[in-house]
């Protein structure tokens, strides 16, 4: 009889060490991972300063009835296997009261039942949404009564999260509603990527992307630039961390030297040592950019610099090499590797720029590398003067390159021109007032991004440009500029003009691409850099259709094509660059004048027999669609 007392008040302990909520959290979070003390405190919810007696005793509780173990040699707490019992039978008859009374039960993402507390709801509208104090407990007493007449079993996060942004564009509260966003993707479109990517790695990748342009709308972006983008206006392009990454750096061997905490300089020793310091090269700053990097050769062993061509086609991460006449001695050497190495691969992510070199290169003995170059899908800039600073994005600054390395182009938004004239009703009056509507928030999200990316840099979040030399960062986002592209400029000119000749179109044109310069010059300054491009970003030519390097069509005469196209490129300084698709275009231009030349015919390979055949071709001439993804 005594100890079948003796059980009855150890039995009663225990439940009376139950008693509190508290008790059953504790037991509940130590069931699925021992603890630390300020672990376990800090995942119960209780303040280290405030609630530190009141922990201290609960745990001293259910220690002492067994139910809770101290591990001094690792300072851990664990519950024990009484605990572990107590616990299952508490949350069964848990279960039997709850199916007795209205209660309302939440099932967690990581499996656990929890009871509802309308106060988690009050918390999280005055945490996330912003909202006071007196406002978030009122919405969150109406969402408790809902919930518990709908008569539910079990309810869940997001249930309750749906049902709480429901309630809000009831009570129209569009704002609080806006910020309780949660970004993700549905079911379904994950099963669709899966269904339709080439491996599981691009699946992440896209999803992560979809992710990062959601709260780009919802959180970086002004809510008119989004609204403009997801209306057809505009193109913000690589939305998905336009706010977080510039979109080309421009680097050189020598800056690259100044980034010694990496290691990766000084480059010295064989060809093995040289391998291994292209390869890091590459990735590093190919993960820290959102569209390409550049890369100024102004010197350096031509072993590494054979190296960094053989890694960057082996990546196919986007760079631009810039050889400038300074490198005459060793440019034979140089191009007669990048035609070996175009002998075995595609080069459609590689752009090779000769600053200070004509087409006369062609003259002097490199016209077999070139061509197996450009025939491999490279792109080859020619610009006339050693001071000009080409880059992938088909802009050429005309000064000096070192000013540019360290620095870069931040980011570009492409302007849907027909769009905006088609939204205006052909109004020449709404058109010009709608263009510099746009212009001007392009602009202001320009800054805006500067500072976002000042921040990210500043605080050492995109290694390895925010790697410190001098006391300063590497990259500079001051110097940087910001790129306004004009697409489907031809289309609207012919609208304007009411005529389909391109000469009729050349004088409306002219006036937008003026119109734009102009808005553009008024707040560029060295700080922050804006210009205008003729040549549209391919995210934007694929979404708004036409040819992304020509603003004239290729219908007309060869000689007439490039007239207009030279004359129109030149409005542009920065983007006085012509396209031409071959090497037999390029004999027929008589003279260079102030227009850079882009030689480039983007090819892909056959996933099935490695022919390397052009990109506007369906299909490879085996049969086969399966191409690499270039």
């Amino acid at each position: 009889m005594e100890e079948e007392n003796r059980s009855y008040k150890a039995l009663s302990d225990i439940f009376k060490a139950l008693g509190f909520p508290v008790r059953v959290e504790i037991l509940k979070i130590l069931e699925k991972n021992p603890l630390r003390y300020s672990e376990l405190m800090k995942t119960v919810r209780l303040d280290r300063f405030s609630d530190a007696g009141k922990f201290a005793y609960h745990l001293s509780k259910l220690m002492e009835n067994g139910l809770v173990e101290y591990k001094p040699e690792s300072k851990i707490y664990v519950i024990t296997p009484l605990g572990k019992d107590v616990l299952n039978h508490a949350m069964n008859l848990f279960e039997s009261l709850r199916k007795k009374e209205n209660v309302l039960l939440v099932r967690r993402t990581d499996s656990s039942i929890e009871l509802f507390e309308r106060k988690r709801i009050e918390e999280c509208l005055i945490r996330e949404a912003g909202m006071d104090q007196d406002t978030a407990e009122t919405i969150a007493l109406e969402i408790e009564e809902r919930l518990y007449s709908l008569g539910v079993k079990y309810l869940t996060a997001p249930l309750i999260r749906e049902y709480v942004n429901a309630v809000l564009l009831e009570k129209k509260m569009e704002n609080y509603r806006h910020r309780l966003t949660r970004l993700g993707l549905p079911v379904h479109d994950v099963s669709e990527l899966i269904s339709v990517k080439r491996s599981l790695d691009d699946v992440v990748k896209e999803a992560g992307e979809e992710v990062m342009r959601q709260y780009a709308f919802l959180a970086k972006l002004p809510r008119e630039m989004g609204d403009a983008h997801l209306g057809g206006i505009i193109n913000i392009n690589h939305l998905a961390s336009f706010m977080f990454k510039p979109d080309e750096p421009i680097n050189s061997l020598t800056s690259l030297s100044l980034l010694k905490t990496y290691s990766y300089m000084p480059f010295s020793g064989g060809a093995s040592s040289f391998r291994q310091v292209s390869w890091r090269i590459v990735e590093a700053f190919s993960s820290s950019s959102m569209h390409a990097n550049s890369l100024l050769i102004d010197g350096g062993d031509p072993e590494l610099i054979e190296e960094l061509f053989e890694s960057i086609a082996i990546s196919q991460e986007r760079w631009n090499i810039i050889l400038n006449g300074g490198l005459e001695p060793v440019l034979p050497r140089l191009l007669k590797k990048l035609g070996e190495i175009a002998e075995k691969t595609v080069l459609s992510n590689f752009s090779l720029s000769l600053a200070g070199y004509d087409r006369r290169v062609f003259e002097e003995g490199f016209a077999n590398s070139l061509a197996k170059y450009l025939n491999a899908g490279g792109a080859l800039i020619l610009a006339g003067s050693q001071n000009t600073c080409p880059t992938y994005h088909f802009v050429v600054f005309n000064e000096d390159a070192n000013n540019h390395v360290r620095t870069g182009i931040m980011g570009s938004v492409s302007l849907n021109l027909p769009r905006i004239l088609d939204n205006s009703s052909l109004n020449e009056d709404v058109f010009w007032k709608s263009l510099n509507e746009t212009v001007n928030k392009i602009i202001e999200t320009f800054e805006l991004k500067r500072e976002s990316l000042r921040s990210i840099v500043d605080n050492r979040k995109l290694l390895p440009l925010s790697g410190r030399v001098n006391g300063e960062t590497y990259f500079l986002t001051e110097k940087g500029c910001s790129i306004i592209e004009l697409t489907g400029l031809y289309d609207a000119a012919c609208k304007l003009s009411n005529s389909q000749d391109a000469s009729a179109g050349f004088p409306e044109a002219e006036k937008i691409v003026r119109k734009v310069n102009d808005l553009a010059h008024k707040v560029s300054r060295r700080d922050n850099r804006i210009i205008v491009s003729l040549v549209s970003h391919e995210e934007a030519a694929r979404r708004f259709g036409g040819n992304r390097m020509d603003v004239f069509p290729r219908s007309m005469a060869f000689e007439e094509w490039f007239r207009l196209e030279s004359k129109m490129k030149s409005l542009t300084p920065e983007s006085s660059i012509v396209h031409l698709q071959s090497l037999e275009e390029l004999v027929s231009v008589k003279k260079l004048g102030k227009t850079s030349l882009l030689v480039h015919s983007p090819k892909t390979m056959c996933a099935n027999c490695g022919k390397i055949y052009s990109l506007a071709e369906e299909r490879c001439s085996c049969g086969s669609y399966l191409r690499t993804a270039f």
